[in-house]
């Protein structure tokens, strides 16, 4: 209990003023009576309880607690922990750890397995088929709430997902104490590392092939790379390798001689006493394209706007692009699925008859040098009344767009574009994209609109700056990805014939083994409105088992999406369906076999020491269990920490004070009325 120096002396002459005043009142009147001293004393505990009452002193209690150390176990739940049959090993050394009486002592203890995401430790199966040491280093870094903690990592240190752990900053918060597990023993071992292959190639084309080949070893080997298309080897080459040559890139060109998904098998033929030879095969595909979709961009002018639209393009490896002036293009308009015509005038008249003839589809792109007169009198989809001068809109995304699955790329940070004054009024079978934002308010004109009748597919972003869009997406992204995408299956549904549809699914041809498969759908009602309340599925069937599953798809913003990454290697046939409107879409994919985690032979020292050499931490072996356990015990800043706890009390909540004034009060009224006193 603690109270202030200053407190004491008022507590003090509050003492003395209730002995002087009970001393001066009862010293007159009863002075010779029998209960004097006992009418003085009520009278005194009366007078200081009041006065305690008015000085209100607070006072301190301190309470003591004892917090220990956490102790942070880390489980790697990978398959390659049962691949390097380290499963018995793993168990074994936790038990040891968690039943170490001096340690559950010392520490509390919490344990936690680990692969591409965390879960509790008791969840140990060794089924994980993806390794993130540096997520589940944060992760435990995050949910410790001590500064005196330890992380023991019980792992192969091999990671096949997020970024190296022995280099990021998530291990270095907290100590880390990395437990081996594998065998150490170095062993000769090639391995086809890495395949970069692009996912398209064109009918009758070569595409290339880059491999590259490691090997571990002490002494020089020869051994021979080939690329097999089924049982047919289509590339072989020789490849010497050595303790001073632990890597070589080896390049192919293959030829694509049939449309379709093409499935190819990169192998490097293995050593006689290889220990691991699921690295030394690596399975890919290519998606043979018959031929691109063309794109024409046509502008009598120059404008920056012309090479991001180019360059946006050219990023989906679907698309080829042609740029010129109206009159150089006249005569290939046919040869081209769409054309994109920048800021047209009157020198566009001869295109638009073209187009209009050849029924190929278009996209107009307006700005504040665009002769909306000419517009308006040669088609009649969008029409605008322009008038002088210009200003700045946003595009502000329009949530009943239903034509396609869109994803925003971040529309409300991008800068203005500039187009001309005017309300722009639409007309027969229209669907608005992005309306235009002018600040805050969003206007009733749109800046990015599609149409379909019987003339075909049109579009119009009525705005001058789309370079703007394009360089702000990479500022704020770090690519252009996210844009490009967005802007190609704009594209990509122009040059398409392809009429609008309530359903629509959107997926990849093949998926690689380690790749996430994720089928997504958009639906809309009678009335093209989307619909998030509608029961969407899909039904996939194996084609070589023939074994058949339902699945129900999710709604996740305007879509709905289904995860089938745990889908085993094989070939699939899905539909995708809405069965109360009975309206079904069909695909197929492919999975390429390829397990990550069966690729590595031992575990990963450097790594696994670096990490605890950074952290300051150490590394251990399996026999070393012990050692460990001293380490833990013998550190400094392992040692439990004693916490105080003040609480702070005024004596005005102190309700026995006023039960005691009312009882002197009322004893010494009592005591005076029977003997006669009042």
């Amino acid at each position: 209990m603690m109270i202030g120096t200053t407190t004491y002396l008022l507590i003090a002459l509050a003492v003395l003023v209730s002995a002087a005043l009970s001393y001066f009142f009862y010293n007159k009147q009863v002075r010779q009576h029998r209960y004097f001293w006992g009418l003085l004393l009520l009278r005194f505990f009366s007078i200081l309880c009041v006065l305690l009452l008015l000085i209100n002193p607070k006072y301190s209690t301190y309470t003591y607690t004892t917090q220990k150390p956490s102790l942070h176990l880390l489980l790697d739940n990978s398959t390659s922990i049962a691949n390097l049959n380290q499963q018995a090993q793993m168990r074994e050394l936790l038990n040891s750890i968690q039943s170490n009486s001096a340690i559950t002592e010392q520490f509390d203890i919490h344990s936690y397995a680990f692969d591409k995401d965390m879960r509790p430790g008791d969840s140990l199966n060794f089924e994980g088929a993806q390794t993130d040491i540096t997520s589940a280093l944060e992760s435990t870094t995050s949910i410790n709430g001590q500064n005196n903690a330890a992380i023991i990592l019980l792992s192969d240190g091999n990671q096949t997902y997020g970024r190296n752990y022995s280099y990021s900053t998530a291990g270095t918060k907290l100590p880390v104490f990395p437990v081996v597990l594998g065998d150490t023993t170095s062993f000769n071992d090639l391995q086809v590392s890495q395949l970069n292959v692009n996912r398209y190639a064109y009918y009758k084309n070569q595409f290339p092939v880059e491999a590259i080949i490691t090997f571990k070893g002490k002494e020089d080997i020869t051994s021979e790379f080939a690329i097999y298309s089924g049982d047919r080897k289509v590339y072989s080459e020789k490849v010497s390798m050595g303790p001073e040559n632990t890597a070589k890139v080896i390049h192919a060109n293959l030829d694509a001689v049939a449309p379709g998904i093409k499935k190819f098998r990169a192998v490097i033929l293995p050593l006689e006493q290889e220990r691991n030879k699921n690295n030394n095969t690596r399975n890919f595909a290519v998606e043979v394209i018959d031929q691109k979709k063309s794109v024409a961009i046509i502008s009598s002018m120059n404008h920056p706007d012309i090479g991001a639209l180019k360059r946006m393009i050219e990023s989906s490896e679907r698309h080829s692009v042609q740029t010129g002036k109206p009159a150089n293009m006249l005569s290939s308009i046919s040869d081209h699925q769409l054309c994109i015509l920048y800021q047209p005038d009157a020198s566009f008249r001869k295109i638009m008859d073209a187009l209009k003839k050849e029924g190929v589809n278009y996209w107009i792109i307006s700005g504040k040098d665009t002769d909306w007169n000419f517009i308006n009198t040669v088609q009649s989809v969008f029409y605008k009344e322009s008038g002088a001068g210009t200003e700045e809109v946003f595009g502000q995304p329009e949530i009943n767009f239903s034509a396609f699955i869109t994803e925003d790329p971040g529309f409300d940070d991008f800068p203005p574009l500039e187009i001309q004054l005017g309300d722009l009024v639409l007309q027969g079978d229209t669907d608005i994209m992005l309306m235009a934002r002018i600040g805050n308010i969003v206007s009733v004109n749109p800046m990015l609109v599609i149409a379909e009748g019987s003339e075909g597919k049109t579009a119009l972003l009525d705005g001058e700056g789309f370079w703007k869009w394009r360089s702000w997406s990479y500022v704020e992204n770090g690519d252009f990805e996210l844009f490009d995408t967005y802007f190609n299956r704009l594209i990509q549904y122009l040059a398409s014939n392809q009429k609008k549809d309530r359903l629509t699914i959107q997926y990849d041809a093949f998926y690689d083994g380690d790749q996430p498969i994720g089928i997504r759908a958009d639906y809309f009602d009678r009335n093209f409105s989307f619909d998030p309340n509608a029961r969407v599925e899909i039904n996939i069937k194996n084609e070589e088992s023939g074994e058949s599953r339902v699945y129900p798809m999710s709604l996740n913003g305007k879509t709905y999406e289904v995860d089938l990454s745990n889908l085993p290697a094989g070939n699939y046939d899905f539909t995708v369906g809405v069965p109360s409107e009975n309206l079904y879409r069909k695909g197929k994919f492919t999975k390429l076999e390829f397990d990550v985690e069966r690729q590595f032979l031992d575990p990963d020292l450097e790594d696994l020491n670096n990490l605890a050499n950074r952290s300051g931490g150490s590394i251990f072996y399996p026999e070393q269990v012990q050692q460990l356990a001293d380490t833990l015990l013998t550190r400094t800043q392992f040692k439990p920490i004693q916490r105080s706890t003040e609480n702070v009390v005024p004596l005005i909540e102190w309700w026995w004070l006023l039960l005691g004034i009312t009882f002197f009060l009322g004893m010494e009224w009592l005591l005076r009325k029977y003997n006669g006193l009042i």
